[in-house]
């Protein structure tokens, strides 16, 4: 008998949000289950997974016909993360759907977008049928976050341990390091002296080209894992952390 917890995230690979908060369920929670946990990724497996070790049984997998295969054996299904857009795996499964965790509310970005000052609102899936659907078959509904959302459940607030403290920077330089979505701000950049550590791709393409966005004094540096702790100790004072329905708020605590 084996209970699966389903997620796109965790691990150090990639450090978003929701990777952060799988990672620590895998080491603080999953030791102490009574049924016996498959941590199943549904996302390809990472070229270096194995310098991440896991103790728990965990499977990497992208066929749909072998995850269902999966999910059929198990006795419960719990969502740690799951995809934005609806994934047959899950619809065939609805009725063993125990438990699902929400890192986000794709009602709260649609808000972000109708209300903001940029036409951009950009978000994987922009639909909130498929995360109503979600809520509705899991007995449980689980959110990580800071601010109310519409669905009833049961809140986990998240947490940040503050490990470094630093001396002030005097520069009046700007810091932004984050995803280039919308409801992260970038835009608000344009024109100002400013670091940018993100995916290059995203904001060159969305944001600079899109946007039209004036990045004469602005240095993009690509984001990868192992860079952020340069960074954060680049000369930079002033942390852009206007973000709204911010649900984590890592990068703010991390500029702190």
């Amino acid at each position: 008998m084996y209970d699966v917890y389903y997620t796109t995230a965790g691990g150090p690979w990639f450090n978003s949000g929701a990777d952060i908060w799988v990672t620590n369920w895998i080491k603080e929670v999953a030791p102490d289950l009574k049924v016996k946990p498959l941590l199943l990724f549904h996302r390809h497996k990472p070229v270096n997974y194995e310098e991440f070790p896991i103790d728990i049984d965990h499977i990497w997998e992208t066929s749909e016909d072998k995850i269902i295969e999966i999910l059929e054996g198990a006795r419960r299904i719990h969502i740690l993360h799951g995809h934005y857009k609806p994934m047959q795996v899950i619809i065939d499964n609805k009725k063993k759907i125990y438990s699902n965790t929400l890192h986000n509310s794709v009602d709260h970005i649609l808000k972000n977008a109708v209300g903001s000052d940029s036409s951009f609102g950009h978000h994987p899936y922009i639909d909130s049928t498929w995360e109503i659907d979600v809520n509705t078959w899991a007995r449980k509904s689980i959110w990580i976050g800071l601010y109310d959302i519409k669905y009833e459940n049961q809140n986990i607030p998240n947490f940040y341990e503050f490990k470094h403290n630093k001396p002030l920077s005097e520069s009046n330089k700007l810091g932004f390091a984050a995803r280039s979505e919308g409801r992260k701000n970038p835009h608000f950049l344009d024109g100002l002296d400013a670091l940018v550590f993100t995916d290059s791709q995203m904001f060159n393409g969305v944001f600079k080209k899109g946007y039209k966005m004036n990045t004469s004094k602005i240095k993009v540096y690509h984001y990868k894992p192992d860079f952020g702790d340069n960074f954060w100790n680049m000369d930079w004072g002033i942390s852009h952390s206007c973000f709204t329905y911010e649900p984590f708020g890592y990068s703010i605590f991390q500029a702190v």
